[in-house]
């Protein structure tokens, strides 16, 4: 078996579902705005982010790389393709939401959200204790030079002093993603197909919009939120509601737009499509976008203050 140094963050499996004619894939840097392109093989990957350095008796270090993912990546072609045709079973919805599942959660930046939410809470478990203990509070606020004054103060300033183990978070991925593609296959699947122009992906599949609506006899607004996950340059997955509805729909141009416009804004720092015009139309959208939404925290501020 072999033991691979690079990792895919995003799968091969899934690059190439975006890809253009010639098999590459166009990624554009939200930092600069340059494009370019590469093949899958190349681009998505972090050497080692799965590696184990304990890992359990009889496996090598990179069994998460090699076998469990390349196991669950492999049948992702298949499975995009029946989802747009008709033969799509229940199977296959449930072997598709366990890709989607580790697809959400094998990400360097998930891996940091771990490492913070591991690190907060044992911090807090560390300030419940000093502050309990007269001389553990003395030594702290007076030879550690910790922020005492509350929870979060020392949880603020402790937080750079403190490490997370590798394994642990490395673990914590394995048993989450399972359990996320439960969740992902009791929703309501909003399968949107484009025919004519494609969708756009980025470093993070998942990306969170919402939808507002207004009751008028209520007097009242809710957002409805959901989640959009490009599966390729002419599927895109919405997820909403837990009744395990799918439904397939053609969607229009507009449509497109905005679902690429929403990518693009939700992106960390990459976007990824079969074109750099659809890239950069999508990019440009989204900073639109952030503009506007700063204007109006600008006016929305002014108008507090004058209040």
């Amino acid at each position: 078996m072999t033991r691979p140094k690079q990792h895919h963050y995003l799968p091969e499996s899934y690059q190439y579902q975006f890809v253009d004619s010639d098999n590459r894939i166009h990624f554009l840097d939200k930092i600069s705005g340059r494009v370019q392109k590469t093949i899958p093989k190349s681009f998505g990957k972090e050497k080692d982010l799965y590696t184990l350095e304990k890992p359990p008796e009889g496996k090598q270090p990179t069994y998460i790389e090699n076998p469990t993912l390349s196991g669950v990546d492999g049948n992702y072609p298949e499975l995009v393709k029946k989802l747009e045709g008709e033969d799509f079973s229940a199977l296959d919805k449930r072997n598709l939401a366990r890709y989607l599942g580790y697809l959400r959660n094998r990400t360097p930046s998930y891996f940091k959200l771990i490492e913070q939410v591991s690190q907060e809470v044992s911090l807090k478990d560390i300030y419940q204790e000093v502050v309990l203990d007269d001389e553990k509070l003395k030594l702290y606020q007076n030879e550690a030079l910790f922020d005492m004054s509350s929870e979060e103060a020392f949880v603020e300033q402790a937080i750079n002093h403190i490490g997370t183990d590798k394994d642990h978070i490395l673990n914590t991925f394995l048993r989450s993603s399972p359990e996320f593609a439960e969740l992902i296959d009791c929703c309501d699947w909003d399968v949107m197909i484009s025919r004519s122009i494609p969708f756009i992906s980025s470093d993070k599949a998942f990306a969170k919009a919402e939808d507002e609506l207004f009751f008028v006899d209520q007097g009242r607004t809710i957002y409805k939120r959901y989640f959009l996950i490009p599966l390729s340059s002419s599927i895109c997955l919405r997820l909403s509601g837990d009744n395990s509805r799918l439904s397939k729909r053609i969607v229009a141009d507009e449509e497109i737009l905005d679902v690429n416009e929403c990518i693009s804004y939700c992106a960390e720092r990459w976007i990824i499509g079969s074109s750099e015009e659809v890239l950069l139309n999508s990019h440009n959208a989204s900073k639109a976008l952030l503009a506007e939404e700063a204007v109006n925290d600008v006016i929305s501020m002014l108008t507090r203050d004058e209040v």
